[in-house]
């Protein structure tokens, strides 16, 4: 793609429908003027209070709704990018190293309550979730941040040795990347649950896109995660009146076709490298 950038404006737009879809959409119509006005006021102060139903629906419903799938979906973009890079699998994705078991069996402990007292007071839901995916992977680390820059993530698409040999520190990037991917996604599992397909096929659709180089790759696979995992829950809380599908279902019957689509190519390019399917 020679002009990443109209992809980046394309999505941003997306993004910005999609929510405002999200939040029009549902068992009670809304006009998007109506949300307009919903919004102006809560985050400008402009124009006059609105409906208190409204402003419910909006406000508290919708939006938080809309705002979380759209931090879900993109979360386990970007960590299904960063576990593609970190294993060179094009197949991975950001379950790969059991951390969703993990984190689903601490949140479920919590919520048994076989966490302590104490400790259940001390800690939230995504910190006990995010200690149930470190015990998952069998790996004890202190709290720290790791910035996941490009050019270290593109270095170790070629493999360790010519990442090392170009002077990149590749086994403090794996292990910042496998910290980085604990974290974001047993939080995302304790507040969603474990959702499929995302972090596998929406950084594939990017690098047909935009191709591999992570400087680009990175931030729109946010986004179409973003914009992806909104419209599949949309779909789920829609398509059948007083009903809501597990958003998973949506997220599988989008992604198996993507998924075979891809399978089927003769020549598909990760990493660099043209893999035969």
């Amino acid at each position: 793609m020679r002009r990443p950038w109209l992809v980046g404006l394309g999505l941003s737009g997306m993004l910005v429908v999609t929510i405002g879809a999200a939040v029009s959409v549902g068992s009670t119509a809304t006009a998007w003027t109506d949300v307009y006005r919903v919004l102006a006021h809560r985050l400008l102060g402009l124009g006059v209070p609105p409906d208190p139903t409204l402003d419910r629906i909006v406000w508290r419903l919708r939006l938080p709704r809309a705002v979380l799938a759209c931090v879900v979906g993109g979360g386990l973009s970007i960590i299904g990018v960063a576990m593609q890079t970190l294993v060179r699998n094009p197949l991975a994705e950001p379950y790969i190293l059991g951390i969703s078991s993990g984190a689903s069996a601490g949140a479920s402990l919590f919520y048994l309550g076989f966490v302590p007292p104490l400790l259940s007071k001390a800690f939230s839901m995504p910190v006990a979730a995010f200690v149930g995916g470190l015990i998952s992977i069998s790996i004890a680390v202190g709290l720290g941040t790791m910035l996941v820059l490009a050019r270290p993530l593109d270095a170790m698409l070629v493999g360790e040795e010519p990442a090392q040999s170009l002077g990149m520190p590749v086994e403090a990037l794996k292990r910042g990347l496998i910290v980085l991917a604990t974290l974001v996604t047993g939080a995302l599992v304790a507040v969603s649950g474990a959702i499929g397909f995302v972090g596998l096929i929406v950084p594939h659709a990017v690098r047909l896109l935009v191709g591999v180089p992570h400087r680009r790759l990175v931030p729109l696979s946010f986004a179409g995660g973003a914009i992806f995992l909104c419209w599949a829950d949309l779909a789920a809380r829609t398509l059948l009146p007083g009903q809501e599908l597990p958003v998973g279902i949506l997220t599988a019957l989008c992604g198996v076709p993507f998924f075979l689509f891809l399978l089927r190519q003769r020549a598909y390019q990760f990493g660099g490298v043209n893999r035969e399917a």
